[in-house]
């Protein structure tokens, strides 16, 4: 095995040198190819042959792993020093399995050699555009005499097939402009660059301008393209003809302008805008070319990624920069800031003079001009203002401004707009809206575009500024139902840092419902919270009930919160038929030592009528539980309101006492319980009908205590010696019939407790004689125990023992033997011990 072992090894170790060329990709990129493109390296291998022996190629095989196929490479050949060493003229199976050509070339041992891969692209016809060429090779050799193959070489750098004419297409990026009537400036500038693997150049034939925007031949007077390229630039093409610049687009003639391989064209395309032009229309030019390359002509398009807009002169930008308030309300006497930043971002050169602002309440705003007191326009080192705010919100406010600074080209400047607040209508808004006549040059005036406040604010007096009725669904109240029959939202949602303090809050009904017919009212919080509730409701239907809340009354500042009022109808002893109710409740409260008052009145109006609660009872079985018993609850439900079933009863609940309840949705069904201890408790049974009467029913259960079990055992054999094996055997019965869980047995010997959870026997040896007590514990599944204790004696009486000696007269040399007898009355002489002590001072033999 050991010379297996070194045999092994040696043949590892001389292995690497019968055949050890290297090949490995040098990372070739050619460019972009084009149709037609011919013998363009697209790929090199460095191969470096054996150390020591010539290495033969002798086969080739080439796959495309990249999208190009057969039908767009039409011939592939492998080059070195100047001459082909195969060659693939039909490569079908390039993007599958391969494609394999024979070869013959030696690489001398040790030499390096570089081979490239040249491709043959198709005509055009063939290319879509985007094909990828990323060729994988490998090579097949041999070293003296043995074959050969290598991995697969993969490309690391893939060149892709696209149209005749540039490959880059560059737009210069131009930030949107602004174009005012005779401004002129550069809509487009692109970069066209021929970069491809061949040294064709391209040819441009004609040129094409097309917009895209809205702009027509009314709103520009002349185009100018501008070209230049390597060779220098070109004299501008102007065109004043512009019918079909927005349809099909204008055609600009060229001479024939010839772009070497390597080299980009730069187009700039300016438009003058007219005199006259309709605002707001948009300029985004497309460059159309027609050119030629290998004799393939090809179209190509750039479209400007920028849209400039023809505005009249003035300002073309008019942004609110306003910081909004929090919250968004104001009172009388409090002040609504907006701020305004005006610039020039045209293409011309001069400054904006600011003539008048313009102010107006916006759509959908519902503020008065009597509810702002004054308006403020503000600007650097300026103030203008005015009370004259009748038309606010109709045809607008204007406030000339006098000698006021310009705004400079291609600059800005802020305006800071103050609205103060007089009187108001609870509830109305207010968002400004603001635009500034400006002109730019002599004879361009016009109006700014508008700028508005970003959000509603809302108006409303000092105090609470919401104090809202909600909208609730309308509803019957039956006899003693306790409903919810308004809820209000309020809130303190002003400029001010002081909450409010509600109190006192006077409930008044507007419908026909009196005191008697309601028996009581209450007055809490959406989360349930008691402010305030009364049974005194005497002044119901004149001057109203005053509830004095004395707890959850603060509404801290900026803060909101929802009022639900209570009411409970009185019993169906009381004809409440057709009785109604609709509050208006009055919140008194003070802010910051004012006193206020806000009403809201309900628009729901609700009718009471009458309905007798449900009767209850329920039985159980059996009458004298113990605490372990399934006790069987029965219900006994009817509705005196209907004896048809019509009242439907929706909702019950069983509460058994012992923090056990059972709920449905439904009338109560028999169900059992069992209780986990003795004792007395009360079980409630509770029904609601459809129309919100609930009836209760408690009766009282005793359910007797657990007793422990009665325990006994007995033992055999019944007089054991201390080696028996003693067998215990348990008896025990429970007088309430429970199981049995826990049978522990202690034998008294200081051995360790054996605890069984059935009435098993056990067995248990006593390593000595003596008195113990046997305890047995029995416990019950209720927990209850008992405990049988019982002594037993173990017993073990000594052995009766002699022995006789040969010869019977000894001399002092002889040898004497000495024969035992012994008996034992328990019968364990088999397992006694004999010590024999001679006398004469030797020692004892056992």
């Amino acid at each position: 095995m050991r010379k297996v072992f070194c045999w092994l090894i040696t043949g590892l170790l001389f292995f690497p040198a019968m055949a050890a060329p290297t090949f490995t990709d040098q990372g070739l990129y050619a460019g972009f190819l084009n149709p037609g493109d011919t013998a363009i390296p697209v790929q090199m291998v460095r191969v470096i042959g054996d150390p020591s022996q010539i290495t033969d190629l002798y086969s080739l095989t080439v796959r495309n792993v990249g999208t190009a196929s057969h039908f767009q490479i039409t011939r592939i050949e492998l080059w070195d020093e100047g001459r082909a060493l195969a060659t693939i003229t039909n490569p079908v199976g390039l993007t599958s399995g391969g494609v394999t050509t024979s070869l013959s070339y030696s690489i001398p041992a040790g030499a390096t050699r570089d081979l490239r891969v040249r491709v043959w692209i198709n005509r055009a016809t063939a290319i879509s555009g985007g094909e990828t060429i990323k060729l994988e090779l490998k090579f097949y050799y041999t070293v003296e005499g043995a074959t050969y193959s290598s991995p697969w070489i993969a490309d690391s750098r893939s060149e892709t097939i696209i149209k005749a004419g540039f490959e880059r297409v560059e737009e210069t990026p131009l930030p949107p402009a602004y174009f005012n009537p005779g401004n002129t400036g550069t809509a487009q500038v692109i970069t066209w660059t021929d970069d491809d693997a061949n040294a064709s150049p391209v040819s441009i034939q004609r040129i094409r301008v097309q917009n895209l925007g809205t702009a027509t031949k009314e709103d520009v007077d002349k185009l100018t393209l501008k070209l230049r390229h390597g060779g220098g630039a070109l004299p501008p093409f102007e065109v004043s003809d512009l019918t079909n610049w927005n349809t099909d687009g204008v055609i600009i003639e060229v001479p024939r302008l010839v772009i070497n391989d390597g080299d980009s064209l730069v187009c700039e395309v300016e438009v003058t805008v007219s005199l006259a032009p309709t605002d707001s229309r948009t300029i985004r030019t497309k460059v159309t070319l027609e050119v030629e390359e290998n004799a393939e002509q090809i179209v190509q398009i750039s479209a400007a990624s920028a849209t400039h807009t023809i505005v009249r002169s003035g300002l073309e930008e008019i942004r609110d920069d306003s910081s909004t308030i929090v919250p968004a309300a104001l009172n009388p006497g409090e002040t609504l800031v907006q701020s305004i930043i005006l610039r020039d971002n045209d293409v011309n050169s001069f400054d904006v003079d600011l003539g008048k602002v313009w102010l107006r309440n916006a759509d959908g705003a519902t503020a008065t001009g009597a509810e702002i007191a004054e308006i403020r326009v503000q600007g650097p080192g300026w103030s203008f203002s005015t009370t004259d705010t009748a038309a606010f919100n109709t045809t607008g406010v204007e406030i000339p401004l006098v000698r006021v600074p310009p705004v400079p080209d291609d600059g800005e400047v802020r305006l800071t707009v103050s609205y103060r607040v007089g009187e108001v209508i609870p509830g109305h808004t207010l968002q400004p809206e603001v635009k500034v006549w400006c002109e730019e040059f002599r004879g361009a005036s016009a109006w700014s575009p508008k700028a508005v406040y970003p959000e509603l604010v809302y108006l409303y007096p000092a105090g609470l500024e919401i104090v809202k009725d909600i909208r609730m669904e309308p509803a019957t109240l039956y006899s003693s139902q306790r409903v919810c029959v308004q809820k209000i939202e309020i809130g303190d949602m002003d400029q001010n840092r002081t909450g409010v303090m509600i109190n006192p809050i006077i409930v008044r009904n507007l419908g026909t419902a009196a005191a008697g017919d309601l028996v009581k009212i209450e007055i809490r919080n959406a989360r349930g919270d008691l402010l305030g509730e009364t049974t005194n409701l005497a002044s119901l239907r004149s001057s109203g009930v005053t509830i004095n809340p004395s707890q959850h009354n603060g509404i801290p500042d900026d803060g909101t919160e929802e009022l639900w009022i209570w009411v409970t109808v009185g019993g169906p002893e009381r004809d409440v038929s057709g009785r109604t109710i609709r509050l208006a409740t009055t919140l008194f409260h003070v802010e910051g030592g004012v006193g206020y008052q806000r009403t809201a009145t309900s628009e729901l109006t609700m009718t009471l009528a009458v309905n007798h609660p449900p009767q209850v009872d329920f039985e159980y079985t059996p009458p004298s539980p113990s605490w372990n018993s399934d006790i069987a609850f029965t219900p006994n439900v009817t509705d005196p309101e209907d004896p048809r079933g019509r009242d439907k009863i929706v909702y019950s609940k069983w509460d058994f006492g012992d923090g056990t309840v059972v709920e449905r949705n439904g009338p109560p069904q028999q169900v059992t319980h069992r209780y986990g201890k003795d004792g007395t408790f009360i079980v409630t049974l509770t029904v609601r009908d459809d129309k919100g009467a609930e009836t209760s029913r408690e009766k009282r259960i005793r359910v007797s205590p657990n007793h422990p079990p009665s325990v006994d055992f007995a033992w055999n054999p019944v007089s054991p010696k201390w080696n028996d094996v003693i067998t215990f055997t348990p008896a025990a019965t429970d007088p309430d019939e429970d199981k049995l869980v826990s049978f522990e047995w202690d034998f008294g010997d200081g051995t360790p407790v054996v605890e069984k959870s059935s009435p098993e026997k056990v067995t248990h040896k006593y390593g000595k004689a003596g008195r113990f007590t046997v305890k047995l514990t029995v416990t019950d599944e209720g927990g209850a125990s008992a405990v049988k204790e019982k002594t037993i004696e173990v017993t073990n009486r000594p052995p009766t023992i002699d022995f006789a000696w040969q010869p019977d007269v000894p001399k002092w040399s002889d040898e004497i033997t000495f024969n035992p007898t012994a008996t034992d009355p328990d019968g364990d002489i088999n397992k006694a011990t004999f010590e024999w002590d001679f006398g004469d001072g030797t020692p004892t033999v056992k």
